[in-house]
């Protein structure tokens, strides 16, 4: 379905309350509610919706994505879709790509309904780039995983960027800790930034910023 000129979009009746932030990813739109609700609706052909599309013509029409929690923030990449929960848990589906096409979401591969990302930390905000997603703790600490093929998950080998060499794609599927420069008076992270192949944390205290990709 395309337009050439602004279209209103149609919200199913059962919608809870009001939309508040919108998400626009590769080839699909991430809706929240201001109760907490997601909503997507575009392409769906590697699970990036979230939600079954199997009714002709379903993926073009905004539907609810299933979670049992409050979700807070969202965002995607060309095939991924991740959420944040005001609990502080993240649920994703989809898959990562590189180039060689979708390797997963997990070990275990693509996902196609919401899965609850094993991160060992309370995280207060996420952010995609077109395949990897970064996601900041409360603590300052930021976890990644995805495609790191360019150095933009900011914690693994050049050896091992192509779906994890010898070690497997559980050294880029797994969240794991971003291991920061050490600088002279570092303090915590505060905000980060995903683009299409690079992550940038910065910090509260000084204009200081880590980069990870090219």
């Amino acid at each position: 379905m395309e337009r050439k000129r602004p279209t209103v979009v149609p919200f199913p009746e059962e919608a809870s309350g009001n939309i508040v932030d919108i998400f626009a990813a590769g080839m699909h739109t991430i809706c929240v509610t201001e109760n907490g609700e997601v909503y997507t609706f575009g392409c769906n052909d590697e699970g990036a919706l979230g939600r079954d599309t199997s009714e002709e013509g379903s993926e073009f029409t905004p539907h609810k994505v299933e979670l049992s929690e409050k979700v807070v923030q969202v965002s995607g990449g060309d095939s991924h879709t991740a959420a944040l929960t005001d609990t502080g848990e993240v649920y994703a589906w989809g898959t990562f790509r590189d180039g060689n096409g979708p390797f997963g979401l997990t070990v275990e591969g693509m996902k196609k309904l919401p899965y609850h990302l094993p991160v060992p930390a309370t995280v207060v905000q996420i952010s995609s780039g077109n395949d990897h997603l970064a996601m900041l703790t409360d603590q300052g600490d930021i976890y990644t995983i995805g495609c790191g093929s360019q150095g933009q998950i900011g914690r693994i080998a050049e050896c091992f960027s192509i779906r994890g060499g010898r070690k497997g794609l559980s050294l880029l599927l797994e969240p794991a800790l971003v291991i920061r420069p050490k600088i002279r008076g570092q303090g915590k992270c505060f905000s980060k930034t995903s683009g299409a192949l690079l992550t940038v944390p910065s910090r509260e205290s000084e204009e200081v910023a880590f980069m990870a990709g090219v």
